[in-house]
């Protein structure tokens, strides 16, 4: 989830609280957030202009009907003033969003926060756009901005150049496949978890590459003629699993395409010693590796996958923890890692 998104939900989600906070919590503009004032025919230049810049960086939220100005040389909120018939207002913002940007920007939200008599806030979320740059289209603007620190500013000429040649972006992330697989009452139960590369970005994605590590003994069963295994390490004290993973030049990830990485196995044992068992043999490019004891290690109660992602065009890495209640509690579960969006 992007750090603008983040914002837009923590309005979405704490309602009017969250709004009339703003001046009490001396919440100040950012790289991601603005605050407008819903005055006069202005407001389709000021949406307009925010939209640009936003969609041009990182983006972020617009939020109506806040009085923000600078305090000690920093732009801080003074006031919240309620918008009048907001049902209106909502409506008219809706039917200009489409049209107030060149190419227009896909997945903006509007979304109203009621006070009362049909009056409220409307907090405006505009997404990063990584395609050709956004031009603002309100009354005599035809320009196209960025965001810097909490300002829109006119875009230079460099920065149009590296943006209209530059080619769409891959954007990779991993999506985990939960599966219980076998049950044996009383005795064990066998997890499969199989990891997933799914591309969310609007390039291919060539030249792909992963490395995954867990800090809890887990085995790793994978063989692919695209994906090939590139080496894994195990360190027996440190109880720590690492597996890298290259492409060859055929293998490409399409647009909105999840393709399989890794299909991790192992056993949880439901006797009174309560421990984790390890799956029996790993087989990687013709690879044994000897089976190793863990009867002394004990059940985690979550498992800490840590990854890095490569592509041409994009590098990403993070982590994603998987609880065991999540993993027993269904048949088969769908996990994705924090960058999924």
């Amino acid at each position: 989830m992007s750090p603008a998104y983040k914002i837009f939900e923590r309005f979405v989600n704490g309602d009017i609280k969250e709004i009339e906070n703003l001046k009490s919590n001396n919440e100040s503009e950012s790289l991601y957030l603005d605050f407008k004032l819903f005055r006069g025919d202005n407001w389709k230049n000021t949406y307009s202009k925010a939209a640009s810049a936003f969609a041009n960086s990182e983006g972020g939220v617009l939020v109506w009907g806040v009085d923000c100005r600078q305090k000690d040389g920093i732009d801080i909120v003074q006031d919240v003033i309620p918008i009048r018939n907001i049902t209106k207002v909502k409506s008219n913002l809706d039917n200009y969003t489409s049209c107030a940007t060149a190419p227009g920007i896909v997945g903006s939200e509007n979304f109203v926060i009621t006070a009362a008599d049909d009056t409220g806030y409307i907090v405006s979320y505009i997404p990063k756009h990584d395609g050709m740059p956004i031009m603002a289209m309100g009354n005599d603007q035809h320009n196209f901005y960025y965001r810097a620190s909490s300002s829109s500013l006119p875009m230079e000429q460099y920065m149009l150049a590296d943006r209209f040649s530059r080619r769409p972006q891959p954007k990779l992330c991993l999506v985990f496949d939960v599966n219980i697989s076998e049950n044996y009452p009383g005795e064990k139960t066998e997890i499969s978890i199989r990891v997933n590369l799914h591309n969310l970005g609007k390039g291919i994605a060539l030249y792909s590459a992963a490395y995954i590590s867990a800090d809890a003994y887990i085995r790793d069963h994978w063989s692919s003629n695209a994906l090939h295994y590139a080496g894994g390490n195990i360190y027996d004290n440190e109880i720590i699993c690492g597996y890298t993973y290259e492409a060859n030049p055929n293998y490409v990830i399409y647009p909105n395409e999840k393709r399989g990485l890794a299909q991790i196995r192992f056993e949880i044992s439901d006797s009174v010693e309560n421990r984790l068992k390890l799956n029996t043999i790993n087989q990687l490019r013709g690879t044994d590796y000897t089976k190793v004891d863990t009867s002394d290690t004990p059940i985690p109660k979550d498992f800490t996958f840590k990854y890095s992602l490569y592509a041409d065009g994009f590098v990403g890495e993070g982590q994603k923890v998987i609880t065991l209640n999540e993993i027993m509690s269904v048949k088969q579960l769908q996990l994705k890692c924090d960058n999924y969006e």
